[in-house]
């Protein structure tokens, strides 16, 4: 699922799979198994919010839009107000493979944002004015994608 995305915007597929670990791990699906969650919804003031299947993710959605402008949606957390643009319907980010699709747009245009910078870059996709929040957030995905490129070998 992380290979068509990735390849799409010249991304390791394993570095796309990284920030969606990040950014929605959950555990509770197979029995305790730590993986990304399509199903993650997260706003500023309340912890993520993890729904069991497409149809409820889609009812959370519609009670989040009616109290706020900004949500996290899907696998990559994107956001409703700086990416809704990206797609015609937020619902559409809960489809994880077009969640996939735009999170590794933004990835790609964050890295190419700080050229020979990677953890800069990669850092930007969780905030882009913030430096230091930036490289602390790059150096954590950095650290995600290592461990598993040590995993796999």
């Amino acid at each position: 699922m992380y290979e068509a995305p990735a390849r799409a915007h010249n991304i390791d597929p394993l570095l796309l799979y990284s920030v969606a670990l990040a950014e929605s791990a959950w555990r509770g699906a197979n029995d305790g198994e730590i993986q990304p969650w399509p199903y993650t919804l997260r706003v500023v003031s309340e912890p993520g919010n993890y729904q069991p299947d497409l149809s409820a993710a889609q009812s959370e959605l519609q009670g989040y839009l009616e109290r706020y402008t900004s949500i996290d949606i899907g696998l990559m957390q994107v956001n409703s107000r700086y990416h809704g643009h990206r797609v015609s319907s937020l619902a559409e980010l809960l489809i994880p493979e077009k969640n996939l699709l735009v999170g590794a747009e933004i990835l790609r245009e964050t890295i190419d944002s700080a050229p020979n910078d990677l953890q800069l870059g990669i850092g930007r996709y969780h905030h882009w004015s913030d430096e230091v929040r930036a490289r602390s957030y790059g150096a954590r995905i950095l650290a995600i994608y290592n461990n598993l490129l040590q995993v796999l070998k």
